[in-house]
């Protein structure tokens, strides 16, 4: 599979109303909310102009979604 690109930033109105901490990972058009992350690529930090003001960013070929937590390699 061809890496794509992919973000993740903490999501601080989902984890008000979860009442846990939220992250949402951004990747093909679509965002995905998880409690956490194991990624074993490398990502870089992006200041952005809007919110959310700073992402984590990379690219990966491989997305694993289960029990709320996603593996990104």
């Amino acid at each position: 599979m061809k890496p794509r690109a992919f973000f993740f930033h903490y999501n601080k109105p989902a984890s008000l109303q979860a009442g846990r901490a939220q992250i949402s990972v951004h990747h093909n058009n679509a965002c995905h909310l998880v409690d956490n992350i194991v990624c074993n690529v490398p990502v870089r930090g992006r200041v952005k102009n809007t919110q959310p003001r700073f992402v984590m960013a990379g690219r990966a070929a491989s997305f694993e979604y289960a029990n709320g937590q996603v593996v990104i390699s």
